[in-house]
Parts: structure tokens; sequence; C-alpha cells
């Protein structure tokens, strides 16, 4: 059983009973909603690590697949998570809980501490924080390449599961500069070029699991220097959950990491379970297409989608859906809000970041009075 804000035709399509919670009951309708599900453990992921209160309630009433209420609070905290990273021998960002006297020439960044996707971000020019639960913090502007790293937390040690390129940017979009948009994952080959910025995050992981007893899947959003040649990363954040790149991982090994999660939180479980074939040597990437304007998903929604999508497959990409997140007919979208999501693979990143990228233009161009004109990088 689950429950989330979309109750997508994915979910409908894997679990026994799905149910939408209104964003209105967003998230302490969690609560009733779990208390209705019959006795198991239960499993976050999203922003709910932006919830700490609900995490500690969820856990008195089931057993927790995945980082408690404590161990969210050790990395979701700027000035905790600054030394933990500095010991790993990474760097974090200067970052702040007041910005007197920071220069208000956008060389800082004014952040939500409750925040997930990028939501919220924006480049601080002397303007006031508007009131949010959570606060805020002010964070230098790192220019670089924005990554992550997928690790696998158990027993005070982490597995490496891959690293991706992050996405951003919706021109047009308020609030949408900083947003999640995509991912591309980086070849094993360059991951394995780059064995010292590997070294340094599985020590980063390895630390987290020992002293913040962080376990799981765990996701770390950092950035690596363009010009420099320390391989040093640069933290941002740490996801204390399955997160949204972690998928592209799954497609190119064949092998859910929902297993790997839950045998790490102690769950007994079965053996791997295989998903799908995979081709050798296939990058995945994937776009989240937005709608731009408010708009109810058409009866015709399948029919229009896929003749945008038709005769695109290619061998790389086997058997996998090309689409996630399909909405379910009649679903009221809002501006702004995730529409679907599309896949593609191909042999190199740049590649399968074309071939994605041209896949959501056509979907866009197929559904205009929702979707819009498509999202073009900022």
């Amino acid at each position: 059983m689950a429950s989330d804000l979309f109750a997508d035709r994915d979910l409908h399509a894997v679990c026994l009973q799905t149910q939408r919670l209104d964003t209105s009951d967003y998230p302490a309708g969690f609560l009733r909603l779990v208390a209705g599900m019959p006795a198991a453990p239960v499993a976050y992921c999203g922003g709910l690590e932006n919830h700490p209160e609900l995490i500690r309630q969820l856990a008195e009433t089931r057993p927790l697949a995945g980082n408690g209420a404590a161990q969210v609070a050790c990395v979701r905290t700027p000035e905790r998570l600054a030394d933990v990273v500095g010991r790993a021998g990474c760097r974090f960002p200067m970052t702040v809980r007041d910005p007197a006297g920071l220069p208000a020439d956008g060389s800082f960044l004014c952040k939500p501490l409750a925040s997930a996707g990028g939501q919220g971000v924006v480049h601080w020019y002397g303007q006031s924080a508007p009131m949010r639960s959570g606060g805020w913090c002010w964070q230098r502007c790192i220019s670089g390449q924005l990554l992550s790293v997928s690790l696998v937390l158990a027993a005070g040690r982490a597995d490496l599961l891959g690293i991706c390129r992050q996405v951003t940017g919706y021109r047009g979009v308020t609030g949408g500069r900083f947003r999640f948009r995509g991912a591309i994952e980086l070849p094993p080959a360059w991951v394995a070029h780059h064995c010292g910025l590997v070294e340094r995050l599985k020590e980063l992981g390895a630390l987290l699991a020992s002293e913040a007893g962080l376990v799981g899947l765990v996701g770390i959003d950092f950035i690596l220097s363009r010009t420099g040649r320390d391989e040093i990363p640069v933290v941002l954040e740490v996801n204390p959950r399955p997160t949204a790149s972690m998928e592209l991982i799954e497609r190119r090994v064949g092998l859910s990491l929902a297993v790997r999660h839950l045998a790490a939180c102690g769950l007994p479980i079965p053996a791997a379970q295989t998903l799908l074939p995979v081709a050798t040597g296939s990058t995945w990437a994937k776009e989240i297409v937005i709608a731009r304007q408010a708009g109810t998903i058409p009866a015709t929604w399948d029919q229009q989608v896929e003749a945008a999508l038709a005769e695109s497959r290619t061998a790389a990409e086997g058997d996998w859906p090309l689409l996630a997140d399909r909405p379910v007919v009649g679903t009221q979208v809002k501006a702004g809000q995730p529409v679907v999501t599309v896949f593609a693979a191909a042999q190199t990143p740049a590649e399968a970041f074309r071939r994605v990228r041209c896949r959501a233009q056509r979907i866009a161009a197929a559904v205009p009075k929702v979707c819009g004109r498509p999202a073009v990088e900022s």
C-alpha cells in the first residue's frame, strides 16, 4: 500500500491499494492514512525529511524502513553537516542563518532549510526572505558541475551505487531557476576515472553511517569544480532517503534498489530482484515535464503521448518504459506541477540527454493545453 500527493497510474500498477493525499493535508495527513494500513514497516521518500516530527510519530506506530528523526536532524542541520563533511576531506560552502554583513550581489543563495528539489532557492540581492516554516539559510553560491552520488549505507559502511549529473532550471516558471528537472547518470568508466572523488564520497558516507546512524539509500548533492584538479566535492546537502536519480541506476543494473534499501534497514527480504534486462554500455537520462498552465489531463492523453514518442525507442532502451509518473485521466494539475517523467538511453550521457530533451519537447507539444511550451534549460 502506498500514499502520495499524486496517486498516479504507476503507483496503482504496483500497489494493492493507493491513496492520494490532498496538498492541504500535507504532511500531517500521512499519519491518518498510515494508521489505516495493515501492520507493516513504513518507508518514506520525497521531501519528508523536512518534517522530522512526522517521522518521529510514524516511527512510534510502525517499524521504520529508513532514517528516524534523530538521524535526519544530523544531516539537515547545516552546522552539523559541515562538521562531518570537513572530517571526510570534503568541503562545505559558507552557510549562515543571518545575512547581516553578506554582500547583496547574488554571490550568496537564500535557501529554505525545509525544502526539496531546489524549490524556493534564489540568488540573494538583499531582499527579505518570505515567512516560511523551518526558516532560511544563506549559502555561498559555488560554480561547477552539479552532481549527486547514490549510496547504500549499513553497519557503518557505504557502498557507492552511481553518480548522476543533476539538471535544474525551468525558464519562465516562478521559482524555477534551481528546481530539479532531471538527471543523467555518468557511466561507470567516468566514476572509475575519478577515484579520488569516489574515495572521499565513500568516506563521507561511512561517517554518516557510523556517526549519524544513517541507513539505507542516501543521496548526496555536491558540486565538482570544472577547473580544479583536486576532485574535492563541495557538498550541498544530504538526502537521507531514496532520491529521484536512483531509478536511472536501477535501469542500468537491472536490479531493484528498493530491495537493497530494505535489507540495509535490517528487514528480512527475498533475494535481489531482477527487473528487466539491460543493454550493455547504455546510459540513462530523465526529464520531468511540468504543467505550464492549469488544466485537466484529457481522455486522449495516452493516444497523444504515445503518438509523440512513436518509433523513437532504441536498442539501448530494451523493454524499459519510456514514461513514468503517468497521470490519471481527469487529474487537475496546476501551473508548475509535474505532469510526467520521460526517459531515454544512449551510449553516451550527451546523446542520452539530447534524446530525453527531444522527447520532453514532443510531449509538451502534443498536450499544449497542459504543458504549453516545452521547458528550456536556463
